[in-house]
């Protein structure tokens, strides 16, 4: 491993400091250190504790780092000088964007959060407890790129964001932010060192206050969590099972069917990819970090050949944007500080080409994109360590279960259990998650306000077709490998997948037909006309509808077109206060659910299961606060409670 080429007086300074924040001692044998710099700069902190955490052989068994950058990182190249680190840092780099994202390296039990952005914006907008934290200025350019922080804020802020026993260090620290770290319960480890170069830098460690280290009710750990229960094998279920299993928990999965994924999951390929929306709010949000998050985790597992683990593709994708001006296209890019290796507003001769002459418009090409097999993905992901799968297991009901102390009944939860239609126990964990969509809401019923959720069932039909089906197809172009979306959508499997296309898909209320209809089929071709630009085609390819393939499943939606996630509000309310906010809403202790996720399973499910085991087990959020807010199953309480119910 070649060491990063870091100025040696600054090298020596980082080294010292970490050194004084008593480490290695503070991180041996414990399961996780986390770690949050107020300004990345270029990556030297971060290099400097990785190192030390690296050479320990008494390290914890993982390490996070929280680092806030003012800006997206173009050219901070610090990071690309290490061997081990450069090929998956220049990977995921061009496709840094504002917000939190998620950074790992493999083989090495290290994340990286990089919350791109002005300090000021992200104190209110980070979720963990760290037990080290650095203030820097960091390079000119950085601070160029931040709001200044009032000093009395930056206290409270870390006050927070800190556990009981965390340490700090400033540097600079200038009075008036040490005299707000002061207030705020941090208090001096000792004199500044002797070192000219440490001369202006403050070491403190937090001194806990009674009541300052609880966080809302409704952003708690669980309180206990060593065993988890997932209700549903889909792609929901598969991503929440891994993650939990990441975290150390063993985890049942209960499936109803004889097979994993044998609903909307079991489409022979599905696409993941962000959007662009000129108000950038939550939806728009969440599929750019979740798209994102998708396509990390896929490119080690996905190919397109015969032995690929998991058939797919993260090679981009095109969306098509007809009636859109390139031109605003391309503003609202530079507006969002979305980088132009991360999408790129194409214009119509540009579309064109890159479709093959599909396309018959602009469209936007993203590159944190592509396709993949569902079905085998939640086969991949439901196989890891730490995970049984439990099929032909229709859960009629769950309850908490109950232990009893000295014989005295205990009034805490220890634990649900789920139950089968004749009354025998089917499994129980300290743990449990619905992930069962259409099924949840039943379930939950007699423990939280799920009966009140605003959720909707959409029948789905997606069509499939041969090669040959695809070249009957008069006027449409040979198709090209980037997937082609709009409205619907059009993938070209490869040759070891069968070759041919698979498109759709419909959307229909209120529909419970579960027979694969020609009419449909011919809907979605019109679609792929319409995408095409030839709707005048769409006659002469009904033609095809009856002989083609296809699969009905059913997509749970919300009201707010966002999906539901986190701890079930608890019903008992009366006299509590500050209910406006999801956060503050108390929680049913052990019981979750993650739902609604209509039609971006792929893109969201994979970091919506990771938000979920780091709020069973209190790691750092990997999503900004004001995000986990819009998809919290407490929300539709909030709502209720500003509308004064």
């Amino acid at each position: 491993m070649s060491e990063p080429t870091i100025d040696t007086t600054t090298a020596t300074v980082l080294d010292d400091i970490w050194r004084a924040h008593d480490l290695p001692a503070r991180w041996a044998g414990s399961s996780h250190f986390v770690a949050l710099l107020t300004n990345f700069g270029m990556g030297e902190a971060f290099l400097s504790l990785r190192r030390a955490w690296l050479n320990d052989p008494g390290r914890s068994q993982r390490l996070t780092v929280v680092a806030v950058a003012g800006q997206p990182p173009d050219g901070l190249d610090l990071l690309a000088e290490d061997a081990a680190l450069a090929p998956h840092w220049l990977a995921v780099k061009p496709g840094i964007t504002p917000g939190l994202n998620t950074i790992e390296w493999p083989d090495q039990p290290i994340r990286l959060l990089l919350a791109v952005g002005p300090l000021a914006g992200w104190l209110s907008e980070l979720t963990l407890q760290a037990d080290a934290v650095l203030i820097s200025d960091g390079p000119e350019e950085a601070r160029s790129a931040n709001q200044p922080v009032d000093d009395d804020r930056l206290g409270k802020a870390l006050a927070r964001l800190c556990a009981p026993d965390a340490t700090l260090t400033a540097m600079p620290a200038s009075e008036p932010l040490r005299r707000g770290l002061r207030q705020a319960g941090f208090v001096a480890a000792y004199p500044e060192a002797s070192h000219s170069a440490l001369a202006n830098i403050w070491h403190a460690h937090r001194v806990a206050r009674p009541g300052t280290t609880a966080a809302p009710a409704g952003r708690r750990a669980a309180t206990q969590r060593r065993t988890a229960l997932v209700l549903g094998a889909g792609l929901a279920g598969a991503s929440a099972a891994r993650a939990l299993a990441l975290e150390g928990l063993q985890v049942t999965v209960l499936e109803r069917r004889d097979q994993a994924a044998q609903e909307t999951s079991g489409n022979p390929a599905g696409l993941f990819h962000p959007v662009v929306h000129p108000q950038d709010g939550a939806h728009a949000q969440w599929l750019r970090a979740g798209a994102a998050r998708t396509a990390h985790l896929l490119r080690p597992l996905v190919g397109e050949q015969a032995d690929a683990l998991v058939p797919g593709a993260v090679a981009g994708l095109l969306r098509g944007a007809q009636g859109q001006d390139p031109a605003a296209m391309a503003a609202l890019l530079t507006q969002q500080e979305l980088p132009a290796a991360w999408a790129q507003a194409l214009p119509e001769t540009a579309a064109h080409d890159r479709s093959g002459g599909v396309l018959n418009g602009p469209a936007w090409l993203f590159q944190n994109a592509g396709w993949v097999s569902p079905a085998a993905l939640v086969r991949a992901w439901l196989a890891e360590p730490g995970i049984q799968l439990r099929t032909g297991q229709t859960v009629d009901r769950i309850a908490p279960l109950s232990t009893e102390v000295d014989g005295q009944a205990d009034d805490k939860i220890h634990g649900w259990a789920a139950w089968s239609i004749d009354g025998q126990l089917i499994a129980h964990a300290d743990v449990l998650v619905l992930t069962n969509a259409h099924g949840a809401p039943r379930l939950l019923a007699p423990w939280t306000d799920a009966a009140d959720w605003p959720l909707d069932r959409q029948r789905g039909q997606i069509s499939q077709l041969t090669a040959a089906q695809v070249q009957s197809l008069d006027g449409l172009p040979p198709l090209q490998e980037l997937p082609l979306a709009s409205g619907s959508y059009l993938i070209k499997l490869p040759a070891a997948q069968g070759g041919g296309m698979v498109c759709g898909a419909t959307h229909q209320f209120d529909d419970d037909d579960a027979t694969v209809r020609p009419d449909d089929h011919a809907q979605n071709l019109a679609q792929v006309a319409a995408l095409a630009g030839r709707p005048e085609a769409a006659a002469g390819w009904a033609m095809t509808a009856d002989a083609m393939q296809g699969r009905v499943g059913w997509r749970q939606v919300c009201a707010d077109k966002l999906p539901v996630l986190g701890p079930v509000a608890a019903t008992k309310l009366d006299g509590l206060q500050r209910l406006e906010q999801p956060r503050h809403v108390p929680r049913v202790e052990g019981l979750y659910v993650m739902a609604a996720l209509g039609s971006r399973g792929l893109s969201l499910a994979p970091l919506m299961g990771e938000v979920l085991a780091a709020w069973v087990c209190g790691q750092p959020m990997p999503v900004a606060s004001s995000l986990l807010d819009a998809v919290d199953a407490a929300r539709f309480t909030a709502r209720a409670r500003r509308r004064g119910g």
